[in-house]
């Protein structure tokens, strides 16, 4: 299914695709958080100090049903439960945050995530 002057949706498509996978590789390949704070994340959730649906993600951790880098990555079936506690970072620091990148000369809001 050719289109135009040697245009192929379907080269483009599988050029796309294969442009996603090398990103999200290059996202696996490193670690949002080290071991050391992975323990303490499971140790605070765990203990509820995070709230009620922290708790539950850590439960599901410590089942073996889930990991915190696939709840990082957004790939475990549990991820909805981290929500609250993200929004409620963000309303802890979210201002703090974007007067820090405000102030950051290099920080470009329109370079792509994997230039950052």
């Amino acid at each position: 299914m050719t289109t135009g002057a040697g245009h192929d949706p379907w080269l483009e498509l599988r050029a796309t695709i294969a442009g996603a996978r090398a990103a999200l590789d290059r996202v696996r390949a490193v670690p949002t958080t080290t071991p050391e704070e992975r323990r303490e994340l499971q140790r605070v959730a765990r203990s509820g100090e995070l709230g009620p649906r922290m708790r539950e993600l850590a439960e599901h951790v410590e089942a073996g049903e889930t990991s915190w880098p696939e709840v990082f990555e957004g790939i475990s079936p549990y991820t909805d439960l981290l929500r609250d506690h993200l929004d409620a970072m963000v309303a802890l620091h979210g201002e703090s945050v974007r007067q820090q990148l405000e102030a950051d000369p290099t920080f470009d809001p329109t370079a792509p995530h994997e230039d950052v």
